[in-house]
């Protein structure tokens, strides 16, 4: 995972740059952290899929980092534009060139690091091959579903109604509480409602408040949180977008 921090202040591009480092050290994995004091210095070494995130730091000398935002996405649709600033004034701009986040720097070193990490780890894991399965009893067969072969899954009653990409359904005694408890950990997996859970692999539609998954599934979202559920989908499309993209890379 290649990451650039830019910042024209170096304590703050150091300080973070401890953060990312320590992370990849405690997940065993490989993280490559670059830094740049300025957007034109970072535009200069840009390149296409080269960053999986950019850390961008608003308020800059000469190039800012919006309009520096705004020549990375004229190049790269994909790469996950994290915004750092003091003020959370331009937040609506910085939503226009589809900033996975924005960041306001706290005075709590602690709160920062822990922003940062779940950013990382969510990124991280949404890059992980899917090998989990679902057990379960349904009419006295025994069955173990891949995650990626769950439709979605409703409560009825004291059951778990799974619902298979194919259309089959499966009636299992296991409570939807405890489904649900087995496939949150996979991001993939939403609950849109209470007693629904969906596979955001599958989604055809998302609007007027329902979910229409693949076999024009139609399913309700919960109204009052229909703004957070969308923009946890959003997310999760946007990063998805992104290993796809540089998975076409890797294979060119």
């Amino acid at each position: 995972m290649n990451i650039a921090i830019v910042d024209d202040v170096k304590n703050e591009r150091d300080h973070l740059s401890s953060i990312i480092k320590n992370y990849s050290i405690n997940k065993h994995i490989k993280v490559d952290v670059s830094d740049f004091e300025s957007g034109e210095d970072f535009l200069e070494d840009f390149r296409p899929y080269l960053y999986t995130v950019v850390f961008l730091d608003i308020f800059m000398k000469e190039l800012d980092g919006l309009e520096t935002a705004k020549k990375i996405r004229e190049l790269d649709t994909a790469i996950l534009i994290v915004f750092l600033t003091e003020s959370t004034d331009f937040m609506p701009e910085a939503f226009n060139v589809h900033a996975y986040h924005y960041l306001k720097k706290p005075d709590d070193t602690k709160e920062l690091e822990t922003v940062v990490i779940h950013l990382l780890d969510d990124i991280r894991k949404l890059g992980m091959k899917d090998e989990n399965f679902f057990s379960f009893i349904s009419e006295r067969k025994e069955y173990n579903l891949p995650f990626s072969e769950i439709l979605c899954v409703e409560s009825n009653a004291h059951y778990s109604i799974i619902t298979k990409t194919d259309g089959r359904k499966y009636k299992s005694r296991i409570p939807f509480s405890e489904t649900h408890a087995s496939l949150k950990s996979d991001e993939r997996f939403l609950l849109i409602n209470r007693g629904i859970l969906i596979n955001m692999d599958y989604i055809k539609s998302f609007e007027n408040n329902l979910c229409v998954l693949n076999n024009d599934i139609a399913l309700p979202i919960n109204i009052k949180n229909f703004m957070k559920i969308n923009q946890i989908r959003q997310n999760y499309i946007f990063i998805k977008l992104r290993h796809k993209s540089i998975n076409a890379g890797d294979d060119a």
